[in-house]
Parts: C-alpha cells; sequence; structure tokens
C-alpha cells in the first residue's frame, strides 16, 4: 500500500512520511512508511520514494552500505531534476510543493 501510495504523487510534488501513512488509512503509521522505503534501493526508478521527505520538508538520513553513493545526496538530484529545490535552510517547502492526501489516496 505504500509503494501504491506513493507511486501516486505527481513528478514535482512532494509527500510527508505522514501524509503517506494518511492516505493508506494509517494515520500513524509514519515511522513504517520510513521504513518501507528505507528498504528501497537508491536507485529503485519504479517507485519515487525520493518524493517523500519528514514533515518538516528536510530528507531525512538512509543508509546503504552496499553503495558508495549517498542516498540523501541522490534525492535532493532526483528532486532538482524535477525543479524541487530546497530553500535557503536546505528544507524543502511542502506548502509550495506538497501534494494533498488525496492524490495519493488508493
Amino acid at each position: 500500500m505504500v509503494i501504491a501510495a506513493v507511486q501516486r504523487i505527481p513528478p514535482g510534488r512532494l509527500a510527508s512520511y505522514g501524509q503517506v501513512a494518511r492516505a493508506i488509512g494509517k494515520a500513524r503509521a509514519a515511522r513504517a512508511v520510513g521504513t518501507v522505503l528505507g528498504s528501497l534501493e537508491p536507485d529503485d526508478d519504479l517507485t519515487p520514494w525520493h518524493r517523500v521527505v519528514n514533515r518538516e520538508g528536510g530528507i531525512s538520513p538512509r543508509s546503504d552500505p552496499f553503495s558508495s553513493r549517498d542516498p540523501a545526496q541522490e534525492q535532493a538530484q532526483r528532486l532538482a531534476l524535477e525543479g524541487v529545490d530546497p530553500g535557503s535552510d536546505g528544507r524543502y517547502c511542502l506548502k509550495l510543493f506538497g501534494c494533498s492526501d488525496n492524490e495519493m489516496r488508493l
């Protein structure tokens, strides 16, 4: 369900982990959403995991011990390619780039 909801986030838009959780009917499962997305490979092109940020618009740290690439840097690069740039504080504006819960609802 998490993957299906995230796949509904349009290019150039963002959602928080909590929004994804609400969209799948599990409002208190934001950490579980993070766990599911954290288990994806950073080069996964089928699921736009990079469009999900924390509630403050920050990239949440992930680790991939089997890759020489930095997943946070990969996420920022993918967002930049979609025209989503962070503000001067390094955070992404969910008010500007955020999608609605309804857009993700299954």
